[in-house]
């Protein structure tokens, strides 16, 4: 009987260490994931504005940019895509304001944090861009597009021929992105990355609607397809759905850990027997489940790029507009910091749990096993001396230690020994 109930405990301690690390992930998910401070306290830290100021123009730049060109323009984004990032990195500040992108990521967070904590009864994701266009038309993005040139390569006697046959309009003739050394066509060349910018000053709406663009993508795509609209798909009934399901969810959070609690309850009905046998029973399942809790942060590396590209590859198919932006937002810096800030706390709540289970392990070797057979229950040289009462009822056993010493030798020396 005692066999059986090993072989149930030993079922239920491989539960416990299947479970413990999902327990684990989705506690810590949850503490990380919904706190708008620590969002906010993150993006501070690990400038996070800073990076994203060189992603927004190229990310509006996809959307609102022509995609077919008449000969002799110029599209800015091919420009900045043909530039050194480090060079853009230092360019970029003057064509986007930083307070505009702190200003508008930290609404959005307090909007959408507070319509998930039902503070707000609709959501409301809107990027205003007015900002952003009058510093496209301020003397500051002027200056900015001369930096631009002065870190183009300069070009070759070739490259400058061919880019002044690209100017005059003639067509099958391309612009290889360089720096012309005569001062007309630098001139020239300014002109047109200029046109170029308050061209995109100019279709770059003055709101983007987040919420409106998940609905507006959704139409467009059952429309392409010709099917139905399914009900609440990417619609403001969805996203309230969605906020139920993650409000009930923080509230049943906690409750994660009665699973592994109730496996190790089970364990000790099965299988415990003693003080000695509880602490080994603990601690071996506690010590192999936070090991395993660990394993996946030797992967988060290798996985994060794969789950940054997804994510951002379908907010850019689902938002007709503003995606490029959110999912750079969204995969880059959310996710990206959040997965981050996963490691410190599992870390530390595994390197406590393994640590209490290593005592526990040490605690069973130190304490004695009352179901060792008697025979080992007395070290080696003490022997057992029982005792009977006259009635025959009652015993009562003594250890006592054999003396093994040999008796000395009292015999006196013969009378002729020296």
């Amino acid at each position: 009987m005692r066999c059986l109930g090993r072989f149930i405990a030993l079922w239920f301690a491989g539960l416990f260490v299947l479970m413990w690390p999902c327990s684990m992930w989705t506690f810590s998910t949850h503490q990380i994931a919904f706190s708008v401070k620590l969002y906010k306290e993150l993006f501070t830290n690990e400038s996070f504005y800073e990076e994203l100021i060189p992603l927004v123009l190229p990310s509006l730049v996809k959307e609102f940019d022509e995609p077919e060109l008449e000969p002799g323009e110029l599209a800015l984004g091919e420009v900045v895509d043909n530039l050194d990032h480090r060079d853009w990195e230092q360019i970029a500040p003057g064509l986007v304001p930083a307070d505009w992108v702190k200003q508008e990521v930290e609404r959005n967070l307090d909007d959408f944090f507070s319509w998930m904590e039902g503070d707000r009864d609709a959501l409301v994701i809107v990027f205003h861009t007015e900002p952003l266009r009058r510093q496209l038309y301020s003397p500051a993005a002027s200056h900015a597009i001369d930096r631009i040139i002065e870190a183009l390569p300069v070009c070759s006697p070739d490259e400058e021929a061919e880019f002044e046959l690209f100017a005059q309009g003639l067509e099958g003739h391309e612009y290889t992105y360089c720096q012309p050394t005569r001062p007309d066509l630098i001139m020239l060349l300014r002109n047109k990355l200029i046109a170029a910018k308050n061209e995109l000053a100019d279709d770059v709406p003055g709101e983007i609607d987040i919420v409106e663009e998940f609905e507006a993508g959704a139409r467009e795509e059952a429309e392409r397809e010709g099917k139905e609209i399914p009900d609440g798909t990417f619609s403001r009934v969805w996203f309230n759905e969605m906020r139920a399901g993650i409000r009930l969810w923080k509230r049943l959070v906690v409750l994660v850990f009665l699973i592994p609690a109730s496996l190790l309850s089970l364990i000790v009905i099965f299988a415990v027997r003693s003080s000695k046998s509880f602490f080994r029973w603990m601690g071996c399942p506690l010590i192999l489940g936070s090991l395993l809790t660990l394993t996946p942060l030797l992967f988060l590396p290798f996985m994060l790029p794969d789950i940054q590209l997804e994510w951002r590859t379908d907010i850019e198919q689902e938002l007709e507009t503003g995606g490029s932006l959110v999912g750079e937002i969204i995969s880059e810096g959310m996710l990206r910091l959040a997965v981050g800030e996963f490691t410190r706390p599992i870390l530390a709540e595994s390197a406590i749990v393994i640590g209490i289970g290593f005592f526990f392990l040490v605690l069973s070797v130190l304490l004695s096993d009352p179901d060792a057979p008697p025979d080992e229950a007395y070290p080696a040289g003490y022997t057992q001396q029982v005792y009977q009462t006259p009635s025959g009822s009652a015993m009562q056993e003594l250890a006592t230690r054999v003396d093994d010493t040999p008796p000395l030798d009292r015999t006196p020396p013969p009378e002729n020994s020296i």
